[in-house]
């Protein structure tokens, strides 16, 4: 006898194959994302840290070309010189680029040194430092050989100053021996606009160059006797370094830019050439015919790499959007060792 359902009693309906699996399809793809990130990160690792292990070093040893015991550190100096602990692709890191230059000083297969320099400068501390770190390599009398780029002007100028030679492209730009600083002051726009700049300091010469108020003489004096300073400074070193009369540098020293071919008639570049040419040169005042060119580079961690080392989009970075937020918010005037043409 047939048992009959009551009325109320609805069967569930029958679940399509598809809506059946959708829950299993979603996690398997949750899972799969997973091990696709884990295996990017694996990757990564494996290239950042995967090249020439030193646990008690913060650099890494990564190959260029050529094979031998002996190797030949290649150093870039590109985009403008700054502080900071990462060079990117305009600008020139100081604390990365001594602590590159520290490290190969302690390398001792390391048998000379490869600076591939193109900058306009940049600021007078960052370039003071980079300098200080490449003298300390050739009072070792460790062999550097700067090959200058499109530009070499200023900062770069002063950095290389004790190198054991400088190779300039026939191409190249350098010179632009000197100092300048600049600032904006917003103080007659401000009087236009009915906006009034108040500065309240404990002395007169507190508010050096404020840009809410006319600018006085007094203070572009204070700044001109530093700068005068450093000028006579970086003079003195480029001097010594290039083994020049101070007089006769002091002649072309005036912010001025030469050619590589020019530059090697004052003096202050050794030689024109190439790649090739500066290479053959580190390898022949290092005495070595066999060599492994390297480079290095900062060992990262994950968390350098997920939060610290990404970078804004190129087009951003470089805007020249000017709100009157960003004006506003510009510190001060700083000094630099930097060749500008467009002034800013």
């Amino acid at each position: 006898m047939t048992q009959q359902m009551p009325p109320s009693y609805q069967q569930p309906p029958r679940q399509n194959g598809m809506f059946k699996n959708s829950s299993c399809l979603a996690m398997f793809g949750c899972f799969a994302a997973l091990c696709i990130g884990l295996g990017l990160v694996i990757v990564i690792s494996a290239a950042m840290f995967g090249s020439k292990p030193e646990p008690s070093s913060k650099m890494r040893e990564v190959w260029i070309s050529g094979k031998g015991k002996a190797k030949i550190a290649v150093v870039q100096v590109n985009g403008a010189i700054m502080e900071g602990s990462r060079s990117t692709g305009n600008v020139a890191a100081a604390s990365d680029i001594v602590s590159q230059l520290n490290h190969i000083g302690k390398d001792s297969k390391v048998k000379g040194v490869l600076v591939l320099a193109n900058s306009p400068g940049g600021g007078v501390t960052a370039s003071d430092k980079i300098y200080n770190a490449l003298k300390k390599l050739t009072d070792r009398k460790l062999p550097v050989v700067v090959l200058m780029g499109d530009v070499c002007a200023s900062g770069c100028v002063y950095m290389s100053a004790f190198a054991t030679k400088i190779v300039a492209h026939p191409t190249s730009i350098t010179g632009s021996i000197g100092v300048i600083t600049s600032t904006l002051n917003f103080s007659k726009m401000l009087e236009k606009i009915g906006v009034q700049g108040v500065t309240i300091a404990s002395k007169e010469n507190k508010a050096l160059l404020s840009p809410f108020e006319p600018v006085k003489p007094e203070h572009k004096a204070i700044l001109k006797k530093i700068i005068d300073e450093m000028y006579v400074r970086f003079v003195d070193i480029v001097a010594k370094g290039r083994k020049l009369k101070k007089d006769k540098l002091m002649k072309v020293a005036d912010g001025r830019v030469f050619s590589g071919a020019a530059a090697v008639k004052l003096g202050l570049v050794d030689q024109l050439g190439y790649k090739q040419d500066a290479l053959d040169l580190v390898k022949k005042l290092a005495g070595v015919s066999q060599v492994k060119l390297v480079k290095y580079r900062q060992r990262l961690g994950l968390a350098d790499i997920f939060l610290g080392y990404a970078e804004l989009p190129h087009e951003l970075k470089t805007s020249r959007s000017m709100s009157l937020e960003r004006l506003l918010s510009i510190k001060g005037p700083r000094m630099y060792y930097m060749w500008s043409p467009t002034g800013r």
